[in-house]
């Protein structure tokens, strides 16, 4: 999890992945699902208008429209009709629609259009992407605008971003959203991270079981902590071990794909006791690393090599840069393709946690992730981790000032689901590597509705999301990934702290199930998503 801000470089505006993809359109060039543009007088009502093509036309809100005229009858909209446009531009300009579908989604009308979602829901009027599936929707053909902007801004930096209030002002209730995306989802991209490795095996079971035959998901992410393994230099806990083997043959015997993420050294290893951090000889670690792959050949399918490294809490007594984990990353990818020469073990880099501030404490992200390539990590990782959290902003908003994000932790890309992936993605372009696939190993929503525990003094977004906005902005996220060619398995953080006794903190709020293993409206969402049989 990330620990502060600073100023950051805008690179690219509205379009960044559209520029990197390719899938801008110029005028006379709309892609083949998109209605032609046309230019209309919207002050008289023409025939075959609507309120949302209107509203497109000017860039107005339609609600404020009809506020604006006094219509309390939507359906009341006639040829001839002469209507006020309040706050509008100066002129109409072009409009598009589209018919958004399971492939033709909200998120790639929106890239194609030149607007930012969010914006798009405004002016037709609708709460959410999830909304609009099987609806026409209109909006402005704004392509060559953006392209106009982002060559002017190269140059232009973002404001520098201010901390979080001590005491954050008692928010409005967020809104209830009961509709979430029928589409199915493909069960080989979503995972989940859990805590399976309890002390009653009863409970293990039954918990993959959950994760397998009722979730459906088609991976799990189970965490390998070094320390509690080795305690002393080739001495092993057994039970550790016994614990570890059975979530693994468990979810082997339930057709689950198994990610493990190893990390934290041991004290005998390390050159300090102070956090947590790596070996002071890394091929420690690469040794530990080959005991694991070997002990589960055939029923683990990939490793991260360490997690959240540019935080000093996780890389403790060794420098803290990028270029010092990637000597660390080579030794284990070296290791596991000498163990596995077919190849069928991922190798995964670390994700790193985004915090947009490098300081003695930690290092940016994306600076992080350029030092990794500078240091060659293309040739010792299969695929790059990432950590996209977006603190109580939408999925699908940007930095920043975005309508519809929260009112905190808003002014920096780091905080952003999008911002992020799009970085990410600009740093690979920049070193030649976008065939190499992103990873979301955490992602996720937190809040503490109906848990029954206060918000956490250090996650005061978690104020701006309920039960019901965690459930949709985590199949937003999973349904705009699965559209990217370049994104690979996402695992959800998490599935089931706040159903253990006694585990009582921030992390519960990102938790998919409750007390007892009672589902929130985010694992019923994902469920529904994932099962064909419903």
């Amino acid at each position: 999890m990330r620990q502060s801000i600073s100023t950051h470089v805008v690179g690219r505006l509205l379009l960044l992945a559209a520029l990197v993809t390719g899938l801008l359109f110029s005028a006379g060039s709309l892609p083949a699902h998109a209605q032609p543009a046309r230019q209309a007088s919207y002050y008289t009502v023409q025939p075959g208008d609507t309120w949302a093509g209107i509203a497109a036309s000017f860039g107005v809100p339609v609600r404020l429209i009809w506020q604006a005229n006094g219509v309390t009858n939507p359906a009341a909209l006639a040829a001839g009709q002469e209507l006020f446009i309040p706050a509008h531009r100066s002129g109409s300009q072009p409009v598009i629609a589209y018919d958004i579908t399971s492939a033709i989604v909200t998120w790639r009308a929106a890239l194609e259009s030149g607007n930012l979602i969010s914006s798009l829901l405004l002016v037709n009027g609708v709460s959410s992407p999830a909304s609009v599936v099987g609806q026409r929707i209109t909006m402005p053909a704004r392509q060559d605008q953006i392209r106009a902007i982002a060559e002017q801004s190269a140059a232009t930096v973002t404001p520098a971003p201010t901390s979080a209030p001590t005491q954050p002002p008692t928010p409005a209730p967020p809104p209830t959203v009961t509709q979430f995306p029928t589409a199915a989802l493909d069960r080989e991209l979503v995972g989940v991270q859990g805590f399976f490795m309890f002390n009653d095996g009863v409970l293990r079971a039954h918990s993959l079981d959950m994760v397998a035959y009722d979730l459906g998901a088609g991976w799990i992410k189970q965490q390998v902590v070094w320390k509690d393994f080795e305690y002393e230099k080739d001495r092993y806990s057994k039970e550790m071990w016994h614990v570890l083997d059975e979530v693994v043959n468990l979810a082997k015997d339930r057709g689950l794909k198994v990610l493990l993420s190893i990390h934290t050294a041991p004290d005998w290893a390390r050159a300090t006791q102070e956090e947590e951090g790596p070996p002071v000889d890394f091929a420690e670690y690469s040794e530990f690393v080959k005991d694991v792959v070997l002990r589960y050949k055939g029923k683990v399918h990939a490793v991260e090599i360490w997690n959240e490294p540019n935080l000093r809490r996780e890389w403790n007594g060794a420098p803290l840069n990028g270029a010092e984990y990637v000597r660390l990353l080579a030794g284990a990818n070296e290791i596991i393709k000498r163990t596995y020469p077919e190849g069928n073990v991922i190798v995964v880099s670390a994700g790193l946690a985004p915090t947009g501030v490098t300081s003695d404490i930690a290092v940016d992200d994306r600076l992080y992730l350029r030092q990794m390539y500078e240091a060659g990590l293309a040739q010792h990782a299969d695929a790059i981790g990432i950590h996209p959290y977006s603190w109580g902003n939408p999925p699908w908003t940007r930095c920043c000032g975005d309508w519809g994000g929260a009112p905190t932790h808003n002014d920096h890309p780091s905080f952003f689901f999008l911002d992020t992936i799009e970085d990410y993605r600009e740093i690979q372009a920049e070193f030649g590597d976008l065939g190499r696939p992103l990873w979301a190993t955490e992602f996720g929503w937190g809040t503490m509705d109906k848990l029954g525990r206060e918000t956490p003094a250090d996650a005061p977004f978690f104020n701006y999301v309920n039960e019901n906005l965690q459930a949709q902005y985590i199949l937003e996220a999973y349904r705009m990934a699965q559209e990217w060619d370049f994104m690979g398995p996402m695992f959800l953080w998490n599935f089931n702290i706040a159903a253990i006794p006694g585990f009582d903190n921030s992390h519960s709020g990102y938790s998919i199930l409750r007390a007892n293993n009672d589902p929130r409206p985010a694992y019923e969402a994902l469920r529904a998503a994932l099962r064909t049989d419903m």
